[in-house]
């Protein structure tokens, strides 16, 4: 069995790119730092060779196993994969109780959530990547509830809800995440992500991957069920995520500031101007969003144009939005020379035209911060 450690993982990251495979490098794990032992055992460190007698220390979360195979075809001709415990591996569980491991998980997310957002991400995925049934076949409904009960503190924390103390085994927890406004959407948009760098062959499991061909299993006669399908679906209870909402209109109100001491500055080109002030206006419509609905943040994240983003907030946003983009045209024309005949960004704006924009998106965001934030 090959020690590895887990350089990135862009899946848990918020850029959109092609391929958000992780990545590992083969270690020799030196020691334990023992002035971490007392800690949960993914957030204890670990001295860690990693080639030319190179030494590091990294968090237990970033240390993975992988197991060389033999006799089974891999999916793009890999030669490790992940290591999968048997089902003869009764050790892994201990025969717990599901209040015990919940008890458990509860603790580690309330002492996870005051660390940096990609500590506190890792910690989430080894949580997930523990519990989720694909990867234990042997304890499918075990996992299923512990793997719901993850959804659910999750959810909890992030609407800025505290963990209650475990009531009891017969918690519907998929009823109470939904209740209680569900998870973001990272979670579900980095299963997603993490499960597309995988063919069926390398996720599952030995010994499930057959039977799931067959169409036999414990979730309607499949084995590819997952706790978070449908868990972030439009159709389903809308999610105000506040918190992420206020950073949103934060980082507006810095963009909206920048525009603001510009305009007083004579020698600024109006087209910069502009562009901040359209950024400002574009952050606070998303920050609307993240209030209204943030299961919905998905339709919009990716756009800049501010009359689609403001497409399905109300009325008073909408008309601002239209006004804004009468006077910047498509956003790309305040940066780009080739979106103009004959000129270029610098010369294509007057500073009228900045002051209004800049007055616009000071009432874009005086809107959202009136009418969607509490």
């Amino acid at each position: 069995m090959d020690e590895t450690f887990e350089r990135s993982d862009p899946a848990l990251c918020d850029d959109e790119i092609d391929d958000y495979s992780p990545t590992y490098i083969f270690v020799r794990v030196i020691q334990r730092i023992e002035r971490t032992a007392q800690e949960h055992e993914l957030v204890q460190e670990y001295e860690i060779n990693i080639g030319e007698e190179k030494t590091v220390t990294v968090k237990a979360y970033l240390l993975y196993k992988f197991v060389r195979q033999k006799k089974v075809q891999l999916s793009k001709e890999r030669s490790i994969v992940l290591y999968e415990r048997e089902s003869s591996e009764a050790s892994f569980v201990q025969e717990r109780s599901l209040k015990d491991i919940c008890v458990e998980i509860r603790q580690i997310l309330i002492d996870a959530w005051p660390r940096n957002d990609i500590e506190r991400r890792h910690i989430v995925k080894r949580l997930m990547l523990k519990w989720h049934p694909d990867k234990n076949p042997d304890k499918v409904k075990l996992a299923t509830k512990v793997f719901q009960y993850i959804q659910h503190c999750l959810g909890l924390l992030e609407s800025g809800k505290p963990i209650p103390e475990y009531a009891g085994d017969d918690e519907d927890f998929v009823k109470r995440s939904q209740s209680s406004g569900g998870s973001s959407y990272w979670h579900d948009r980095f299963w997603q992500r993490y499960r597309g760098s995988y063919d069926d062959d390398d996720w599952y499991p030995r010994g499930r991957r057959n039977r799931r061909k067959k169409g036999s299993g414990a979730h309607g006669g499949q084995y590819n069920y997952d706790p978070f399908s449908g868990f972030f679906s439009e159709d389903r209870k809308p999610y105000h995520f506040y918190s992420e909402a206020k950073r949103w209109l934060a980082q507006a109100d810095a963009d909206l500031l920048e525009a603001e001491r510009s305009l007083r500055d004579s020698e600024m080109a109006n087209n910069w101007i502009c562009y901040k002030a359209h950024q400002a206006a574009e952050k606070s419509l998303m920050a609307a969003w993240y209030a209204k609905d943030a299961n919905k943040i998905g339709s919009v994240k990716d756009s800049h144009e501010l009359t689609s983003i403001a497409y399905g907030l109300d009325s008073t946003l909408k008309a601002l939005a239209r006004q804004i983009t009468v006077i910047s045209g498509d956003h790309r024309r305040m940066r780009y020379p080739h979106t103009l005949s004959g000129t270029i960004p610098a010369h294509a704006y007057t500073r009228q035209n900045a002051d209004i924009m800049t007055s616009l998106a000071k009432d874009v965001n005086a809107h959202v911060r009136g009418n969607f934030l509490k």
